[in-house]
C-alpha cells in the first residue's frame, strides 16, 4: 500500500478540524490506526486463505480475518465520531478569532 494513501486520510481529516475552528481530538490518532491495521489485517487473512491448505490454515486466516473485522468496527464507531465533530464545528461556528475582529 502506498504511502501517501495511508498518511492522506488522516490528513485530511486533521485539516477538515482545523478548518471548522476545532482543534483535533486525541483519539484520532486511535480511529486512524485501527483503520489501517484493519485494512492490513484483512488483505492479510485473504492471502492466508488463498494459500491455506490445512484446516489449521483456515483457522488461522479466519481469526486473522476476525481480528481485522473487529479492528474495521472500532474505526466505523470512531469515524462516526469524526463525523459528528465536524459537522458540529460546521453547523456550529466557534467565537471569532482575535485576529479577525481587528479587520
Amino acid at each position: 500500500m502506498p504511502i501517501i494513501s495511508a498518511w492522506f486520510p488522516y490528513q485530511n481529516i486533521s485539516d477538515l478540524w482545523r478548518a471548522v475552528g476545532r482543534s483535533r481530538p486525541g483519539w484520532q490518532i486511535v480511529w486512524w490506526l485501527c483503520w489501517l491495521l484493519s485494512n492490513s489485517m484483512i488483505q492479510v487473512s485473504t492471502r492466508l486463505y488463498l494459500s491455506a491448505e490445512t484446516l489449521e490454515q483456515f483457522q488461522i486466516a479466519m481469526s486473522v480475518s476476525i481480528a481485522g473485522e473487529v479492528l474495521l468496527l472500532a474505526a466505523a464507531a470512531l469515524a462516526s465520531l469524526v463525523v459528528r465533530g465536524i459537522t458540529r464545528g460546521i453547523t456550529r461556528p466557534s467565537a471569532p478569532q482575535p485576529s479577525s475582529l481587528m479587520h
